[in-house]
C-alpha cells in the first residue's frame, strides 16, 4: 500500500505469505485494512483482513472457504462475494453464487445462482466481476462480462475514465 502521492510504501502481504496463494485485494471501509481471500490456514483460500503495513493479518471467518472478490460492509459484520464458475465454491454446473457472509454467525447465504452460458464460460472465468455495497449499504450490485473492458466514474466530478482489463 502506499499514500496517493506514492510516499509512505508498505507491504501489507509478504512474499512468503502471498506465495502459499491469495488473490483480490480490496480496501475495507475503516480505509486502515485490505480484505482479501488468503490462504491463511494451509487448507486453502479464507477471508482476510491485513493492517496496511502487514502487522496484524487475522482470518475473519475460518469455517468459510474464501472466493471471488469481497467487499465488507461498513458495519464490519457483512462480507459480499462472489465465485469464479472454476472454484470449488460454484456448483459444477456452470453456474456461481453471490455469497452473503454474516461474520458475527459465521453463516452463508447465497443470494443468487448465475448461470454462466457454456460458449461463454471461458471468456467470463477470465472476466472482472463483481458484487459490492451501495454507499448507504442498503443495495447491492453485482456485475460481470466477457469483454474486459470497464469504466469507473469519479463520486465527486462525475469523470468517467475508461480501462480496459489484461
Amino acid at each position: 500500500t502506499m499514500n496517493a502521492d506514492g510516499s509512505h510504501v508498505r507491504v501489507a502481504v509478504s512474499a512468503e505469505r502471498w506465495a502459499k496463494g491469495g488473490h483480490h485485494p480490496n480496501w475495507c471501509p475503516d480505509g486502515e485494512h485490505v480484505l482479501m481471500n488468503l490462504n491463511t490456514q494451509d487448507d486453502g483460500l479464507h477471508f482476510a483482513r491485513l493492517a496496511l503495513d502487514g502487522s496484524t493479518c487475522e482470518t475473519l471467518v475460518p469455517a468459510i472457504r474464501g472466493s471471488g472478490h469481497p467487499t465488507l460492509h461498513p458495519d464490519g459484520q457483512h462480507l459480499l462475494t462472489d465465485a469464479y464458475v472454476d472454484e470449488p465454491l460454484a456448483f459444477g454446473d456452470g453456474t456461481a453464487p453471490i455469497r452473503l457472509i454474516d461474520l458475527r454467525s459465521s453463516s452463508e447465504t447465497q443470494l443468487v445462482r448465475i448461470g454462466i452460458q457454456p460458449l461463454a464460460e471461458r471468456a467470463i472465468a477470465e472476466s472482472a466481476g463483481y458484487a459490492v455495497f451501495s454507499d448507504f449499504s442498503t443495495k447491492i450490485f453485482f456485475a460481470g462480462g466477457g469483454g474486459g473492458k470497464g469504466v469507473a466514474v469519479s463520486r465527486e466530478s462525475g469523470q468517467q475514465t475508461y480501462m480496459m482489463m489484461v
